[in-house]
């Protein structure tokens, strides 16, 4: 079984910035083929004026199948998220720079990206990270264990193996 995480985020958000440089790579790496992580978009525009052009520009890399790496880019980097650094990171990715920017320019992605915003908003997230583990929310920035024990439970139900606990000291 393969428990979905489906995370409502903000490219400039510190949090989410967190998150993605902390907690996701122990998920990744204790959980591996078991989850499942799925992307959604909830740019803060109000106080990050840079997350819906990153959010763009995110997709834009999703459809010359870079989502991640490039997503890795702009947590990586979250104080350089003006056009030219979005550009930078799709050429660092070596990806088609100009169907890259021919995206963006078109703004071809937003109903998409408001599609998230509004379905989030729906479903209660008031901020971002927002998290829910197969429907289960986990809303903010939590540490590590709170996800491993979603996960786990998460497992569990569907007849999965849970990952070990780890020993207190």
């Amino acid at each position: 079984c393969v428990v979905e995480i489906e995370w409502f985020g903000d490219f400039q958000n510190p949090f989410d910035g967190r998150f993605y440089n902390h907690t996701y790579p122990q998920i990744v790496r204790d959980f591996g083929e078991q989850v499942e992580f799925t992307f959604k978009h909830f740019p803060l525009n109000d106080i990050h004026d840079r997350a819906l052009p990153a959010a763009e520009a995110a997709e834009c890399a999703r459809d010359q199948g870079r989502f991640w790496e490039y997503a890795d880019h702009l947590f990586t980097n979250q104080q350089a998220l003006e056009d030219g650094h979005l550009e930078w990171y799709a050429t660092d990715l070596n990806m088609d720079v100009a169907g890259f920017n021919k995206c963006r320019n078109l703004d071809i992605h937003l109903d998409e990206i408001q599609e998230d915003f509004d379905e989030g908003t729906e479903r209660g997230v008031r901020g971002v990270p927002h998290f829910f583990v197969n429907d289960q929310p986990i809303p903010g920035a939590q540490p590590y264990e709170n996800f491993r024990r979603a996960i786990n439970e998460e497992l569990v139900a569907c007849g999965g193996e849970p990952v070990a606990e780890e020993e207190e000291p």
